[in-house]
């Protein structure tokens, strides 16, 4: 008996109600930049999105789970779902570089602002409030290209010179930044191996959306 198909693809979606956009907009932060509402604008198809792409995912596992797929659909289906996802990791990649070079210039501008006070203030927006906070960062020295160094910094690390050179254990990215922070808060060299003047600072600002603002 031939097997029923069934649709693996979300029915399409409605666009966007932009009135309702524009209602949140006016009673959220009538005050709001150019910028800021071209944002929220998109934040808001973002979310539709976000939700159809869960919809029609839900179909498809749907499709899978009822033996309803052929191996041709399935094929079909993976090859676009590798381009949807790069797609959105590509713009997730962008989203991300831009929140960092918005945290450096809030923070170079924060550090300024409060050099000479004692107690220091966190960052007022219109929608959000943001509390910047500054780290160190290293360059590990290359296993190969860099090898004394290496070994140097991983014998500081407690790693035994046969495991490093074995490639068993490596630095751990996040913990090297920490404890380049806190050298750097308390005046203490940086890990044998590392260079000083490689190091840099980064900033990251953490946020929360103001009291009476709904996003």
């Amino acid at each position: 008996m031939p097997r029923q198909k069934k649709d693996s693809v979300a029915d399409p979606q409605p666009p966007v109600d932009l009135s309702e956009i524009y209602w949140r907009l006016d009673t959220v932060v009538l005050a709001a930049s150019r910028e800021s509402f071209t944002l929220l604008v998109m934040l808001a198809w973002t979310r539709r999105l976000h939700l159809d792409v869960h919809a029609s995912l839900a179909r498809i596992r749907g499709g899978i789970e009822g033996h309803t797929v052929t191996m041709e659909e399935a094929v079909d289906s993976i090859h676009i779902l590798k381009k949807i996802s790069k797609l959105l990791d590509d713009a997730r990649k962008e989203a991300d570089g831009v929140v960092l070079q918005l945290a450096r210039l809030a923070g170079l501008e924060w550090v300024v602002a409060n050099i000479n006070k004692e107690d220091v203030e966190p960052i007022r927006g219109r929608l959000a409030v943001g509390t910047p906070s500054i780290r160190s960062t290293v360059k590990i020295p290359h296993i190969k290209r860099d090898r004394e160094k290496y070994l140097e910094l991983m014998k500081a690390l407690g790693v035994s010179r046969q495991d490093a050179e074995l490639d068993l254990v490596r630095p751990y990215w996040p913990a090297m930044i920490e404890e380049a922070t806190e050298r750097v808060k308390v005046g203490k060299p940086m890990l044998p191996g590392i260079d000083p003047g490689e190091t840099r600072r980064i900033y990251a600002v953490a946020t929360r959306t103001r009291l009476g603002v709904e996003l």
